[in-house]
C-alpha cells in the first residue's frame, strides 16, 4: 500500500503534538483543588501572576486540543489512536491501558494498535475518522 500524501490536518496535528510535548496542555487555569494537591495541603500563591501562557498564543493548537478532548467523549479509542499516532500527550494512554516501557519512535502502528488491543485496521478506521472529526470541528 502506498504512502499517503501529507495535507494541511497532518501539518496541524504535528503542530499540536509539538505543542503538547512542550508543556501548554493546561489550557484552562489550574483549579483550587489541583493547586492545593500540588502544594501538598497548603494554597501556594503563584509565583508568575498567571497560571498559563495566554491563550491567543497558540489558538489553533487549543481547537485541536479541544477538538480531541470533544472527540474523547464521544469515541474514546479514536482520541487515543490519535495521541499515540501523533505523539501527543500519549502518557496517559499508555497509563489506562497498561503499556510500560513505551518509546513512541520505535513504535509502528501494528505496535499502537497492539497496546491499545484492536487490530491494525480498526487502528487505521479510527485514525481516519478522528483526522476527519478534528478537521471538521477546527474548519467551523
Amino acid at each position: 500500500m502506498g504512502r499517503r500524501t501529507r495535507t494541511r490536518i497532518d501539518d496541524l496535528l504535528d503542530a499540536w503534538a509539538l505543542w503538547l510535548d512542550h508543556g501548554n496542555y493546561h489550557a484552562a487555569p489550574r483549579s483550587v483543588l489541583a493547586k492545593w494537591m500540588e502544594g501538598k495541603g497548603q494554597i501556594l500563591p503563584s509565583a508568575g501572576g498567571a497560571d498559563v501562557v495566554c491563550a491567543a498564543a497558540f489558538p489553533i493548537e487549543e481547537r485541536v486540543e479541544a477538538a480531541v478532548l470533544a472527540i474523547a467523549l464521544e469515541e474514546a479509542l479514536a482520541a487515543d489512536v490519535l495521541r499515540l499516532e501523533y505523539n501527543a500527550a500519549h502518557a496517559g494512554v499508555c497509563e489506562r491501558y497498561g503499556a510500560r516501557p513505551y518509546n513512541p519512535h520505535r513504535t509502528n502502528q501494528a505496535g499502537k494498535a497492539s497496546l491499545l488491543k484492536v487490530s491494525v485496521r480498526t487502528y487505521r478506521s479510527r485514525l481516519a475518522w478522528a483526522r476527519n472529526e478534528v478537521e471538521r470541528r477546527v474548519a467551523r
